[in-house]
Order: C-alpha cells, then structure tokens, then sequence
C-alpha cells in the first residue's frame, strides 16, 4: 500500500515538472521591432474593405431674410434705419402678422452703436412689454403691457407710440394702428394736442415724420 502511494506521488511529480518544463514553449512569443505579415496570415475578416463610413455633415438652408425700416428718433425728427428681419411664407394676412412682430421686435432692441454715435435713440424703453396682438385690414392692433410705459413722460410716449407706428405701418397693407394698454383702448395725443382714440396714422405725427416721408398736413 505504502509502495503505490510512493509511486502515485512519484509520477504527480513528474508531471509537474513536465508542466513547468512545457509552460514557456506554450507561451505567445514577442517581437522587439515591427514586422512584416505576409497577406495569407493575416485573417480574412481584417482584409475585407469596410462599406460603412461617418455621416457626412449637412447644412441646414440659409434662413430668408429681408430688409425694412425701423424708426428711432434723433434732433426732433424720427430718424429712419433698416433692419433684416427673417422673409415671410406668401400668405398676405400671415405675412403682415409676422412681419409686423419681427421688426416691432428690432425697434424695441433699440438703436445699434453706429446709430447711436450719430445722436439716434429710442423713446420706447427695452423693458416695455408691447405685442403685436393681430392685424385687421389695413389695422394693426397693438398691446402695451405692464405699468412701465405709463410712467414716462408725456412727450416720450408720443415718441415712442410714433416710433412704432411708423415702424408698423411699413408693413404693406398695414396704414394705422390701435393701441391697448392694460386691455383699454389709448388715447394718443396727436400733432395739435388733441387726443385720437382710432387708428393712428403716420399722418398723426406730422411734426415729428423725418424730412421728405410723409408731406405735412397743410392748414387751409
């Protein structure tokens, strides 16, 4: 009994060290330096042209825009600029809508530094909520929230109501103008003082048009 343990451990071993002996052959060997595989050794997989390639980048089509006054005020007069403003779709009562908002908008942004080295400013603060609400015909109906336009003075209102009404009624088909503020219908003090609650006109603000754009009201 004794004499098969011996040699059961003798053979376990052997074994063992034909293990270690055998271990380093079995092994993947490494190079010191790059070399050249030949094409047969390489795996077919890794030789195969791949079809897939990265997206390529597209370009989303450039916006349409267009070109229209914007009015700011300088020396007494308004003062005329332009603005681009994105194009409108075709349709005549939508076109007036969008249009009117976006160069609404551009007015309320205020004058731009070069305007502005040459004395141009505007009456309409930047903090003025005013919304172009719809347009009706040839009336754009105008909504001026919040209390802060209540709280100029009376001569920077009617500034400011002719900058937007001049900038407004440069939309085609647009003529006059509603103002609503606080959802009631404003009062807009015209050129001889007295008070006008209808469709203002650019002709509601003779003294202040720019030279040469609209003709004075003559007094017969």
């Amino acid at each position: 009994m004794l004499r098969r343990r011996a040699s059961a451990l003798g053979a376990l071993a052997l074994a063992s060290c034909a293990v270690l002996v055998l271990a380093p052959a079995c092994g993947v060997g490494y190079d010191e330096g790059p070399r050249r595989i030949e094409p047969g050794a390489v795996p077919y997989q890794l030789l195969e042209e791949t079809t897939t390639s990265a997206p390529r980048p597209t370009n989303a089509p450039p916006v349409a825009v267009t070109r229209e006054s914007v009015f700011f005020y300088r020396e007494g007069r308004l003062f005329e600029v332009t603005r681009e403003v994105p194009a409108t779709p075709g349709d005549d009562r939508r076109d007036a809508l969008m249009l009117g908002r976006s160069v609404l908008e551009a007015l309320r942004l205020g004058p731009i530094d070069a305007e502005a080295d040459v004395g141009a400013r505007s009456a309409l603060n930047p903090n003025v909520q005013v919304f172009l609400a719809y347009v009706d015909g040839p009336t754009a109906w105008v909504e001026i929230r919040g209390a802060l336009f209540s709280q100029l003075p009376e001569t920077e209102r009617r500034v400011a109501l002719a900058q937007m009404t001049f900038t407004i009624t440069g939309v085609p088909g647009v003529t006059g103008v509603n103002f609503t503020l606080a959802g009631a219908l404003l009062d807009v003090p015209q050129g001889g003082g007295s008070l006008g609650s209808g469709p203002v006109t650019r002709r509601s603000f003779d003294d202040l048009s720019p030279p040469g754009s609209v003709p004075p009201t003559t007094s017969t």
